[in-house]
């Protein structure tokens, strides 16, 4: 059987003041580094055969930091990058709620048939994410992998391996710096 241990990136200063990221490429801040020093730990004693990141920063920083103790080394991929949320990239929520009320009304309530202006899609994020992850299955069968990404990309990934609709994607999304053990 296959295990994927996914892991979702640690914080970035922007998480906690409710910036909207996506490809911009934010560092951790000082508690992201914390949850994914607390996230190796809990880790450390599990087998892990490898090691995968999305290519940005938050993921890959915390990614090397749970390699540590397995000796292993990251494996970036762009795949695994968070979803491109167009002219909402660098805003404040709370100002996209504010100017951007339709768009993002719309993008919350059928997030399948909407996109961010000038974003990517969910639908194109799910068919990317998906592609790569049947991949990675398909490459490690009977190992344990880990794949560090972002709460979108996650819940894809999670949904995707529980067989469940991402219409409810807004009320699964994972914290920063949390974990969970996937089989296929």
């Amino acid at each position: 059987m296959t295990k994927v241990i996914l892991v979702c990136s640690g914080q970035t200063d922007w998480d906690s003041n409710g910036r909207i990221q996506g490809l911009l490429d934010i560092p951790l801040n000082a508690e992201g580094y914390r949850q994914a020093k607390e996230v190796a730990e809990e880790l450390s004693d599990m087998r892990m055969d490898i090691i995968y990141s999305g290519s940005l920063s938050r993921a890959y920083q915390t990614a090397r930091i749970i390699a540590q103790p397995h000796k292993l080394k990251v494996k970036k991929l762009k795949a695994f990058d968070d979803i491109d949320y167009g002219m909402w990239q660098g805003i404040l929520l709370n100002e996209i709620k504010k100017k951007h009320r339709k768009s993002y009304n719309l993008w919350r309530a059928k997030p399948l048939y909407s996109s961010p202006p000038k974003g990517e899609a969910i639908k194109d994020v799910q068919q990317r994410v998906i592609v790569h992850t049947e991949k990675l299955l398909a490459k490690h069968r009977h190992q344990i992998f880990c794949l560090v990404s972002h709460p979108i990309i996650n819940t894809i990934i999670k949904c995707h391996f529980l067989k469940q609709n991402l219409d409810k994607i807004w009320k699964m999304l994972p914290e920063t710096g949390s974990w969970e053990i996937l089989q296929a």
